[in-house]
């Protein structure tokens, strides 16, 4: 079943990734361009991914726009978590959480494509890479298992 995704940006063309990629220095993987392809940022209808390893639901709020300059763009956030060298070189976040965490796709050999998720919540001097949670081989795989967030009683 497809996940509906809503607020998305103007469409994106391979000339489009191929400026972000040259401009970052990133690799795209595959299925993360065929992502941006047909969905620019915005936020999917189920939400939620379930993670049986460690029993905790993972939230999405919002994933980040390639070249709209507004809103949560990419372009914008990358630099940023570059320079206070807090995020991994290897990680280059997809979307976000309502606490500002960061849902990420990996760029290393061997695992380009695969999901994390990166938690900022750690103490100055404390080694971020702890704070990094796998969660599925690629963004088909990860899209496909979101649920519905559940209603409060």
């Amino acid at each position: 079943m497809e996940n509906v995704f809503y607020s998305v940006k103007r469409a994106l063309t391979d000339e489009d990734l191929r400026e972000f990629e040259n401009e970052n220095n990133i690799a795209m993987p595959l299925k993360i361009r065929e992502h941006y392809l047909r969905f620019n940022g915005g936020y999917p209808e189920r939400n939620v991914f379930y993670s049986t390893e460690d029993k905790r639901q993972y939230i999405i709020n919002h994933f980040f726009s390639i070249g709209c300059g507004e809103g949560l763009a990419i372009e914008k956030t990358l630099p940023l978590l570059r320079d206070e060298k807090i995020f991994p070189t290897w990680l280059v976040p997809l979307a976000n959480d309502e606490g500002g965490n960061l849902f990420a796709y990996s760029i290393r050999n061997g695992e380009a494509g695969a999901i994390y998720y990166y938690s900022h919540e750690f103490e100055y001097g404390e080694k971020p890479e702890k704070y990094i949670k796998y969660l599925s081989q690629d963004i088909d795989t990860f899209l496909n298992s979101l649920d519905f967030e559940e209603e409060e009683q």
